[in-house]
């Protein structure tokens, strides 16, 4: 009989995209299975263009007694194989300012625990009838560039359109969004001298969408959608981000796309088509008609990089395999630093937070050498935000002697005192909540901690207790992690061998 594999994700269209890889590794960890997906009206078309499935539909639509079910949106009610650890770290990675060191896709192998699962990212080709998009595509001649006018601002479309102006061959530019989006396209419809350009915003589907960027020679776009639906089609990509702190969550994902990171938001601007009409040129020249390497990359931003350090950070997005503690490897999206002037301060957080989830969620030591390189200015800015770890080791500490003091007093049917012991527990996570919010960089294990908690089971009062419990050890654990990668940074440069890698040590609890 065959088994069946459902997937419940009531995302948006950026997660549903990144599902691929995770529906993919589930195809190899269940290779004889069916697998459907539930998700959103909205999100149906996302969902036609993921390989590897079975059926979709929306939610309520699949088989109703599946054999494994995973269900990638929090919900008590209906919990499935994955992790809910995960999960919750998902649901807050996209509101935070500073410390996820994750791409979505990677995130959601985690969630379904097949992250050792080596798999590679692409879309499926969109099923279309004959459209105007097509017609399009037909009649272009030159270099097709695609535009994701919904993730991009005026003066980064006004960049693009005046680097393509400079290029030595005719260019077509399709400009895709909303239509909100045709506020800034629309002062683009003249013709540039060399550069056709289409406005297409609020005018084509996704599928169509998906068509164009299939058939394009280059994407620009900022992160988010487009950059997920390019990369999957394997169109080189070169994404423009103005937010560097958030992230890597929706950056093109797969190896060789190129991200333009704003270093001076003012010279952002300003440097941007100088910087862009380098970059278009060595496209076409630099590697005999293909994509350049990232190693011709290296070369020709070594060659100018005293115009851009400073200004902007450029990075090349790799795919690559992080070997485990005890046998295996997993693969993940890194960022290659191509112009970059030491690690800033949301650079370090991101390290910092890498060993941190992997440590406390997935029970793994991993190496690194992320850690070794710092920009001058962050080092105050690092020793600034230690400052309230033992602060917060401390409130974790009490907060175990308070549930132990709940447990006791509900064992023994004493209700005022835990009562008032389970008063205390709130002060506890007021301030916790209050550190989280005066300090960035520890907003993450933070609102981790409290979100955590509130999926707690509360049918039975004891074991309540007994979890919470567990919640404030596990934030003492992760408080101690950064503490130690503290002595590493400070002492060590963090050398391989490091106390972290190799568990908590007993100096470490000292820091408590």
């Amino acid at each position: 009989m065959e088994r069946k594999v459902k997937i419940i994700q009531n995302g948006t269209t950026e997660a549903i995209f990144a599902l691929g890889p995770a529906i993919r590794a589930l195809r190899s960890l269940h290779p004889d299975a069916e697998i459907h997906l539930e998700t959103n009206e909205t999100s149906l078309e996302a969902a036609s263009l993921l390989p590897d499935l079975d059926g979709y539909g929306i939610i309520g639509s699949g088989p109703a007694q599946p054999d494994f079910t995973y269900q990638l949106e929090i919900n008590e009610q209906e919990r499935g194989l994955e992790s809910i650890d995960w999960l919750c770290y998902t649901k807050i990675a996209s509101q935070l300012r500073l410390g996820n060191p994750f791409h979505s896709i990677d995130l959601n192998r985690k969630s379904i625990q097949a992250d050792a699962v080596d798999v590679n990212y692409e879309l499926k080709r969109p099923e279309l009838a004959e459209s105007s998009v097509n017609a399009l595509l037909n009649d272009a001649h030159g270099l097709k560039v695609a535009i994701c006018a919904a993730s991009l601002g005026q003066e980064e479309i006004e960049a693009i359109l005046a680097s393509l102006h400079h290029l030595p061959l005719p260019c077509e530019v399709f400009c895709i969004g909303t239509i909100k989006d045709r506020k800034i396209s629309g002062a683009f419809k003249q013709n540039y001298q060399n550069t056709q350009f289409h406005d297409l915003c609020g005018q084509v589907s996704l599928l169509e969408a998906a068509q164009l960027f299939l058939n394009c020679d280059i994407s620009i776009c900022g992160p988010g959608a487009s950059a997920l639906i390019s990369s999957g089609y394997g169109t080189f990509t070169v994404c423009l981000d103005r937010r560097p702190e958030c992230g890597p969550l929706y950056y093109p994902y797969g190896h060789g796309h190129l991200v333009v990171q704003a270093q001076d938001q003012g010279l952002f601007s300003t440097d941007l088509p100088d910087i862009l009409s380098g970059i278009l040129r060595f496209t076409l020249t630099g590697n005999s008609g293909m994509i350049p390497s990232i190693l011709q990359w290296e070369e020709y931003f070594n060659d100018s990089l005293e115009k851009h350090l400073g200004r902007v950070r450029i990075c090349a997005t790799q795919r690559v395999e992080v070997p485990l503690e005890n046998s295996g490897a997993l693969t993940e999206l890194r960022l290659k630093p191509l112009v970059y002037l030491g690690a800033e301060y949301h650079d370090t957080m991101q390290a910092f937070y890498r060993l941190l989830w992997e440590m406390s969620l997935s029970a793994r030591s991993l190496e690194t050498q992320e850690l070794e390189v710092l920009h001058q200015d962050t080092i105050p800015a690092l020793c600034e935000l230690l400052k309230p770890l033992e602060q917060l080791y401390e409130l974790a500490r009490f907060g175990v002697m308070y549930c132990e003091q709940i447990t006791q007093s509900l064992s023994q049917g004493v209700l005022p005192q835990a009562k008032q012991s389970s008063e205390r527990l709130q002060e506890v996570d007021d301030l916790i909540r209050s550190i989280g919010s005066a300090y960035g960089g520890l907003e993450a294990i933070c609102e981790y901690h409290l979100l955590r908690q509130r999926y707690i089971s509360e049918d039975n009062p004891i074991l309540l207790a007994s979890l919470m419990k567990q919640s404030y050890s596990d934030l003492q654990s992760r408080v101690l992690v950064l503490l130690d990668l503290k002595r590493s940074l400070f002492h060590t440069n963090l050398r391989e061998g490091s106390s972290l890698l190799s568990g908590t040590t007993e100096e470490g609890m000292s820091n408590g």
